[in-house]
């Protein structure tokens, strides 16, 4: 099914789309954790926002495909950044995240449709996430929602690889038509 198959799917409605991405930075790897701020105070983490090195790259864009694909004219949109503060001392593979510092990122963008807000997506990469998850919620006739417990982070590849098989192909007239190729799917997770 498709977003657009939903019947009553009408930005008019009750929030339309709602997309959420909530990630154990933790079980990251290094590059990801320094990226999405683990560690940084909050004036370095805002200095970093400004600088817009530290946010995650595409959400407004997402946002935009979204809404386009739905055949919505998006009146305005923003994007919030904040940081996701260590309510306690922790530990990090980048060493420790002192209470008050940021354990990561939450990032937000909203876009209005007919004076409301439509489509909202939401990102958030910290350390100790309880329930890290990918979730859309779609309200229309029938409301759907979709919760990937865990989520699937950019680090989870899926990687096909064709091996021949013994086995060959051949025509009626006796005339070999190649080799069968099965798939062989291999996760490789990179998770640090």
């Amino acid at each position: 099914m498709k977003a657009r198959d939903v019947k009553g799917l009408d930005p008019s409605g009750p929030l339309a789309d709602n997309v959420e991405r909530i990630q154990d930075a933790g079980k990251r790897r290094l590059p990801f954790q320094r990226k999405v701020g683990v560690g940084l105070s909050v004036a370095e983490f805002e200095k970093r926002v400004a600088a817009r090195t530290l946010r995650h790259v595409g959400l407004g864009e997402s946002l935009h495909f979204l809404a386009h694909y739905l055949g919505w004219r998006i009146e305005r949109w923003e994007e919030t950044i904040a940081p996701v503060l260590a309510e306690r001392a922790l530990t990090s593979d980048l060493g420790p995240v002192v209470a008050g510092a940021a354990r990561g990122v939450r990032q937000e963008a909203r876009a209005w449709v007919d004076g409301r807000v439509a489509l909202e997506l939401v990102f958030q990469a910290s350390l100790g996430e309880p329930e890290p998850r990918d979730r859309a919620l779609i309200e229309g006739e029938p409301p759907v929602e979709l919760v990937i417990p865990g989520g699937v982070h950019g680090d989870a590849h899926v990687l096909f690889q064709r091996r021949p098989t013994k086995e060959r192909r051949v025509d009626e007239r006796g005339i070999a038509r190649g080799i069968r190729i099965q798939p062989r799917v291999r996760h490789k997770t990179g998770v640090q």
